[in-house]
């Protein structure tokens, strides 16, 4: 009896190290999808339910332990992850039917139908069952290794409109199997017209809507990454435009820079005849002039990231050409822990909606945009807030633009939403019948 006990105690032992072990990759795997909160305990507490989860027995036409587990693997990411209720839901559409679909097809299977039912072969059936385990780390394990480069920092590229889409896509496997366990199919195969190959009791027609499910959500895995290409490719596109925007900034410059240098001397000459017939006043105010086109021309230092700095100095001089009351208060750090092209798109596209909104103003002392941008207490803020007189149009959250080119319709507020989310920061817009204020914080970490 004490050789039994001994031999239980190191299978149960050898089992949940094996449960340990596949839930670290699992937990690895949608670490890739959401970000989970960084205190030692949520970890533990998310390996200890991840334990549990891959090993839940799942019988069929049994709809308490796959509801429990369902409502269980839910409340697990709720209470560990810090991200967003839209991704929570889209990564357990994605790994809760592969979970529980390899639970059920490693309990009801003819081998272990046999054996757990037989007082003779515990010993076996506890062999079966580390051996079930072990193929099921192997799968998990093969899963990491191919993925795991294929994954790595996708989740910032997953927006909420990805989001629903894998959703969308995953609802038939998630469903499937869900019915297809709690009320499975007929085990009748139709042959010819009257006659029919009765299967016994194994459920085969629920062994293949299951296969299919997993298959299925490991499909959508891997579509991932080339959906994931096209979002940078369409990332890589505004940073070019950003960077052609600067570049035709910087030979506006250079050209502006040959022209003074040709007329230098000229303006030297000016301040010298005013001083000869000492028209002190005259020839301070000349020189002032000259000194703010040369100030112009340098451009001016608004914060250390120099692709952000082109940017604001473009959009600054753009609003003061404009005859716009314009007031940059920018107090951020170099290394934000924010993508540059992200911070880049917040500027720009609010920015030239600022500045969009300023030239339908006909009065020109009415005029006024206002940012402040600064970094706090471990917090990205950013408020900009312009004078206009053109109605806004909404259509629930999306911000319609009355510009000719239907196609850029309210996508610059879009994309600076999407990236506030991708931060799970906060954006709130509001506005009046004379102004329009665009408000937004991201803890930085």
């Amino acid at each position: 009896m004490g050789t039994y006990s001994l031999i239980s105690t190191s299978i149960n032992f050898i089992l949940i190290l094996i449960n340990i072990f596949i839930a670290f990759f699992l937990y690895k795997l949608t670490s890739y999808f959401i970000d989970f909160r960084n205190h030692w305990i949520f970890k533990i507490i998310l390996i200890l339910g991840y334990s549990i989860i891959s090993q839940m027995i799942i019988w069929l036409s049994d709809p308490v332990n796959i509801l429990f587990t369902l409502f269980g693997y839910f409340i697990l990411l709720i209470i560990c992850s810090k991200s967003k209720l839209i991704p929570i839901i889209s990564v357990v559409m994605i790994f809760y039917p592969i979970i529980i679909g390899l639970n059920f097809l490693f309990i009801n299977n003819p081998i272990y139908e046999e054996l757990i039912h037989s007082k003779e072969y515990i010993l076996i059936l506890s062999i079966v069952q580390i051996i079930s385990a072990l193929i099921k780390l192997l799968f998990w394990f093969l899963i990491h290794i191919f993925l795991k480069n294929r994954l790595v920092n996708i989740k910032q590229y997953l927006s909420n409109k990805i989001w629903i889409f894998i959703d969308m896509v995953c609802i038939s496997s998630f469903l499937s199997i869900l019915i297809a366990i709690i009320l499975p199919p007929t085990n009748l195969i139709p042959m010819g017209s009257n006659k029919n190959i009765i299967l016994g009791n194994l459920p085969y027609g629920t062994y293949l809507i299951i296969l299919s499910a997993i298959l299925a959500n490991i499909g959508v895995i891997l579509l991932l990454q080339p959906l994931i290409e096209n979002v940078k490719m369409k990332i890589e596109k505004q940073a070019n435009h950003l960077k052609e925007k600067y570049y035709n900034l910087l030979e506006n410059q250079q050209i502006q820079i040959r022209k003074m240098r040709h007329d230098m001397n000229n303006h030297f000459q000016m301040i010298e005849s005013y001083l000869e017939i000492e028209d002190i006043a005259g020839a301070k105010k000349y020189f002032n002039q000259l000194k703010i086109g040369i100030g112009t021309l340098s451009g001016k230092q608004f914060c250390k990231n120099q692709a952000l700095n082109s940017i604001l100095n473009l959009r600054h001089t753009s609003l003061e050409e404009n005859g716009v009351d314009v007031h940059f208060n920018i107090d951020i750090d170099n290394h934000l822990g924010i993508e540059p092209i992200d911070l880049c798109t917040i500027f720009s596209n609010s920015l030239d909606n600022a500045i969009e909104a300023s030239l339908k103003i006909p009065d020109l002392s009415n005029r006024k945009v206002v940012l402040k941008a600064r970094c706090e207490k471990e917090y990205f803020s950013y408020l900009l807030t312009n004078n206009k007189v053109n109605p806004i149009n909404r259509k629930q959250e999306l911000f319609i633009s009355d510009k000719k080119d239907s196609n850029s319709h309210g996508y610059g507020i879009e994309n600076i939403r999407e990236i506030v989310n991708k931060y799970n920061g906060k954006l709130d817009i509001s506005y009046t019948e004379s102004e329009f204020s665009l408000f937004l914080y991201i803890r930085l970490f």
